[in-house]
């Protein structure tokens, strides 16, 4: 299933993607997490090369909603690998061209534009997102509201 085109009213509509469900785990920031090999980097440096990150990863299974802010009307509802500061890594069942301008959101008030950094094809069907965000999230759980009541 490609990514979705909103026509009339989309409210209360589920989303088919297997891990759209609520479900939230959040592991710290660990150091293992901080290094990558980045195939686009592989451009600009040697092939495979390994690229230390500018900021350190957690794991976040959290469904966000991702919308083109290039082509009016693409929506998914997709979930993330893992978050930094600056960035998020997601899968995603659509093609997204690098260097485009997305929002990322959950609502009823988290709301970030960003743009695509990477998007690589997965052994499956799916893609491998990754965003570079236009505004640091200094706390994940709290942005997204997740805290435990």
């Amino acid at each position: 299933m490609a990514a979705h085109e909103i026509r009339g009213n989309a409210v209360g509509e589920r989303s088919s993607f297997r891990s759209a469900a609520v479900s939230c785990n959040f592991d710290s920031f660990t150091a293992e997490n901080a290094e990558t090999v980045d195939p686009t980097a592989a451009l600009f440096f040697t092939a495979n090369r390994s690229i230390p990150r500018s900021e350190l990863r957690a794991h976040l299974n959290a469904p966000l909603w991702l919308t083109s802010l290039q082509k009016p009307g693409i929506f998914e509802i997709v979930p993330t690998e893992n978050v930094s500061r600056v960035g998020i890594q997601m899968v995603t069942q659509t093609f997204w061209e690098p260097a485009e301008k997305v929002l990322v959101s959950s609502p009823p008030g988290f709301c970030l534009q960003g743009s695509v950094v990477y998007c690589r094809k997965l052994p499956s069907d799916d893609y491998l997102l990754g965003i570079r965000l236009n505004a640091p999230v200094e706390d994940w759980i709290e942005a997204l509201g997740l805290m435990a009541s």
